[in-house]
This record gives C-alpha cells, sequence and structure tokens, in this order.
C-alpha cells in the first residue's frame, strides 16, 4: 500500500490543526484507539492516520510513523470494525453544529448526539490545550471537528450554512477567569457570542440552543426556589455576558425565522474526557482521593448540581421537541434532587 497516496488522496476528518508532533505521540495515539476497538478496518484507520499526520513535515518521522504503520495493519488487518455501540435509529438525522464541542461538557453532548445517530460539526479553538479531545470521536463517521475562533465572523458565517441546529456553549467560563482577563471576556462572552446570534438568525436555523447559567439568580437570600421567570441578579461579569445575550436573544421575537432555546445550565459534575477538576464536586473528589488537605469556603451556601449525561438528555429532549414548544423559551437546567451545599457534599 503507498501511504503517501493513501494520505494525500483523502481529506482530513479534522480541519485546521497537526495533534501530531512525534512518533511517540502517534503510537500512543494508535495504542489508545486500538484497546478502544476503533482501528480494526483499513477504512478507519485511514482516517485516522490522515488526521494525526496533518500538518507533520519532519521527515525522519514520518519514515518511523510508515514502519509502525506497517506493524499496525499487518497486525489488525484481519479484524474486523466494532465501536461495540449498537445504534438503531429510529429518527431523522440532524446535521448539528456544537460551538464549544471540546470542553468539558460539549465532549459528553458531542458523544450523546452521535450515539443517537446525529451528525455533529464539532466547533471550538482548543483554549486549554486539550488537543486529544477531538479525538475521543474521530472514529465516527457522522462526526467533525473544525478549529476556530467564534470571535472569526467570517469563518463563522461560512460554517453555518446548511446546519439544522446550532449549539453555542462556547466562552469563558466561570467569574475568575472573566474577571482575571475582562477584556478577552468582553470580546469574546459578549461580542463572540452576539456575533453567532446574529449569524445564526440571518440564516434562519431551525433551532438555536443557547448555553446560559444559573448564575444569573445571583445570591438569594431568602429560602426560595428560582424559577425561570425569577428576577436576574447576575452578580459576576460572566453571568452579567450571559443575562446580556439572552436578553437580545430574545428580543429577536417576531425579527427570525430562527428558533432559539436558552436553557441555564446549573453546576455541572460527572466524568467526560475533557474533565475540569475547578467544579465542585469534581474538586472535592480529586482532592480526596488524592489523600489532600480540603479547604471548602461557603460550606452552607446553597447550589444546584447536574450531571453532565443529564444536560445531554435535556439537549436531546429540546431537538426532538416541536420548535414551537421552545422557540424563545428559557429553561432552568437542574433538579431540586441536586440542589447542595458544599458541606453536604463533602458530608
Amino acid at each position: 500500500m503507498n501511504y503517501d497516496s493513501m494520505i494525500r488522496d483523502i481529506y482530513p476528518k479534522i480541519d485546521g490543526i497537526n495533534f501530531c508532533h512525534s512518533y511517540k505521540e502517534l503510537k500512543e495515539y494508535m495504542m489508545c484507539f486500538k484497546r478502544n476497538g476503533y482501528i480494526t478496518n483499513e477504512k478507519q484507520k485511514t482516517k485516522i492516520i490522515n488526521t494525526l499526520f496533518d500538518g507533520l513535515s519532519d521527515g525522519k518521522v514520518q519514515k518511523r510513523i510508515h514502519q509502525y504503520l506497517d506493524e499496525i495493519i499487518s497486525g489488525w488487518i484481519r479484524q474486523s470494525f466494532s465501536t461495540n455501540k449498537d445504534v438503531s435509529i429510529d429518527h431523522p438525522i440532524i446535521n448539528i453544529l456544537l460551538i464549544g464541542g471540546e470542553g468539558y461538557i460539549g465532549n459528553v453532548i458531542s458523544e450523546k448526539l452521535l450515539l443517537d445517530g446525529h451528525a455533529v460539526t464539532s466547533f471550538d479553538n482548543l483554549l486549554y490545550k486539550n488537543n486529544l479531545s477531538p479525538l475521543n470521536h474521530i472514529h465516527h463517521p457522522g462526526y467533525k471537528f473544525v478549529f476556530g475562533d467564534m470571535t472569526d465572523g467570517q469563518k463563522i458565517e461560512k460554517l453555518i450554512v446548511g446546519f439544522d441546529v446550532v449549539i453555542l456553549l462556547a466562552g469563558l467560563v466561570g467569574d475568575p477567569i472573566t474577571k482575571t482577563y475582562p477584556k478577552v471576556a468582553g470580546l469574546i462572552n459578549d461580542e463572540g457570542v452576539k456575533n453567532v446570534i446574529d449569524l445564526c438568525a440571518k440564516q434562519n436555523i431551525e433551532k438555536f440552543i443557547f448555553i446560559s447559567t444559573c448564575s444569573n439568580y445571583g445570591l438569594i437570600e431568602k429560602d426560595e426556589l428560582a424559577h425561570e421567570n425569577f428576577d436576574l441578579n447576575p452578580l459576576s461579569l460572566y453571568a452579567k455576558s450571559k443575562v446580556n445575550a439572552e436578553k437580545y436573544i430574545l428580543s429577536l421575537k417576531d425579527k427570525t425565522n430562527m428558533h432559539p432555546t436558552i436553557l441555564r445550565f446549573a453546576t455541572a459534575f460527572g466524568l467526560s474526557p475533557r474533565m475540569r477538576f475547578d467544579l465542585t464536586v469534581s474538586e472535592f473528589t480529586r482532592e480526596l482521593a488524592m489523600s489532600k488537605e480540603l479547604l471548602v469556603y461557603d460550606a452552607h451556601t446553597w447550589r444546584p448540581y447536574c450531571h453532565v449525561q443529564d444536560f445531554s438528555r435535556l439537549i436531546q429532549m429540546v431537538l426532538e421537541a416541536p420548535k414551537e414548544k421552545v422557540a424563545f423559551e428559557v429553561f432552568n437546567a437542574g433538579g431540586d434532587v441536586n440542589n447542595t451545599t458544599k458541606q453536604k457534599i463533602v458530608d
């Protein structure tokens, strides 16, 4: 087999970024895929190999990779492809653009949507050097990754054409980072988000799902539950940006054929291929598992929590709902069962 010809002839699954910088890295990636049953036929191997080759120019490294590919193909060519996950599709396939698809929550949502038989294009700038995140789904025929920044209006405008659904997850998330980099936060969380909203409205995207936050309610002094019509009192720069985006989306009613839905996510927890350990449950779990001293601030403050898998199921519910039922609606994403304090989590 002529590998040079194979790589030239097949279009990259991943656009715009090089993931492989050394033979050692490639070997680690390939062994990971083998363990998970992803590289088991020629077509799948070719797609993944092509991805990892993207942008690689070191001739000596290429030669060693070719030698290793010989080992792979000679050893695995007789295996048949199986992800060990049977997908029964009894609904129309939806073409989905997930902006911010490689983050902590986005990665899990991508997996859920792909398993449900939909086509997912993940758009992400991999800000936190999570360059391996797209490889979690690269084996799936319905998945594509596009590297880019949502502040790049021209790229977004070209990209969104033809999608049934756009889900906007991207942004600088949380109070600490937005407080540290307020100008960058404004560029991303205000200008970038508004730009995406405008372009989706212009394209009359069938369903636009905007991920907001429960932090919009601020600190509630009394023993009250915040319903969707509860007064908003954003305290952080991050929450203020989300509130502004919500108001702007709702102001577009009767001005566009786009059907937007706003989901106010509770604080996330649960496992993800792209973990975050700055969130309460994950942070506490890691510190205790590593036998470290755990410092708990504001131990008796109540917060809503929601598992990342439940967020994924909520997204699926919005996708399946008649657009008239969810258009220009706001929904809290969480449940009373997971409203708790930090002290209770520790206990």
